[in-house]
């Protein structure tokens, strides 16, 4: 969803352009409080881009685009680091066992 809305903002404003480069991680077998813990701060990591973006924005005096950039992607962005703290939380609280029973219980 959030790249293809990136799309359709350069195919609008023909200043603004985005580049995106995918790494691998730098494992392949993860323990669910690891995952659950770099997932959040990948998150971190796109909203600090979109925050980026949205100061650039302010910079040229541009609504539109903050306006964009607020309703569609920072919010969607603060309630996804909300959900992955909250599992995180419940691992570190309940172990990694009983954490894991309980935040895949939340998820079905």
């Amino acid at each position: 969803m959030g790249l293809i809305h990136m799309i359709v903002i350069d195919e609008h404003i023909r200043s603004v352009s985005f580049i995106v480069f995918l790494q691998a991680p730098e494992n392949t077998v993860w323990e669910a409080t690891d995952a659950v813990l770099k997932a959040l701060q990948l998150e971190k990591e796109v909203l600090a881009s979109f925050l980026n973006i949205h100061s650039k924005a302010q910079a040229r005096n541009d609504p539109h685009l903050i306006d964009f950039v607020e309703t569609v992607f920072l919010t969607e962005q603060y309630d996804a680091m909300e959900e992955l703290s909250t599992m995180a939380t419940k691992f570190e609280r309940a172990g990694t066992g009983l954490g894991e029973y309980i935040v895949d219980k939340n998820l079905q």
